[in-house]
Order: C-alpha cells, then structure tokens, then sequence
C-alpha cells in the first residue's frame, strides 16, 4: 500500500537515517516497499501553520496512489444503509 510521511516536525533525513539504523522508530516504516517521505518544515501543527501546504503534499499522496475500488466503491459513490 502506497505510503506518505509527512516529516513536519524533523527533517524527512532523519527516518531515513533511522531506517538504515533499523531504529525502532521506523522499523515498521522499513518494511514498507512502496512509501514516500515529503517534507514540511513547519512544526508539530502543519494543518494551522502551513495548511495549504499540507494540503497539496496530501492530494500529492493521494494521487500517486492507484488503489482500485470495487464496483460501487469507487469516491463519491453513494453508500446504501438498511
């Protein structure tokens, strides 16, 4: 599954350098094959320091992302309750 981190609050050098170390930290991180590190130097709060930012890195991930949906699935499609 196509993974992003948002490195806001260290630089994104920091996990990996600690994926080389096997930290345990990141150590779930590491066994990840498809992830990305994207940073966003701005502290612990990116949504109120730098939202448009982090808004753009999110619809960055989701794109990259081909998750296939079942029929009915799909974003936007409408979910039947009974």
């Amino acid at each position: 599954m196509p993974t992003t981190v948002i490195a806001s609050s260290i630089p994104g050098a920091m996990p990996r350098e600690f994926i080389g170390k096997d930290h345990p930290y990141v150590r779930e991180l590491s066994k990840m094959r498809d992830y990305e590190i994207v940073d966003l130097p701005t502290g612990h709060w990116p949504q109120f320091t730098k939202p448009t930012e982090l808004g753009a890195a999110i619809v960055k991930a989701l794109e990259r992302s081909s998750v296939a949906y079942p029929a009915g699935d799909e974003p936007g499609a409408t979910l039947a309750v009974s």
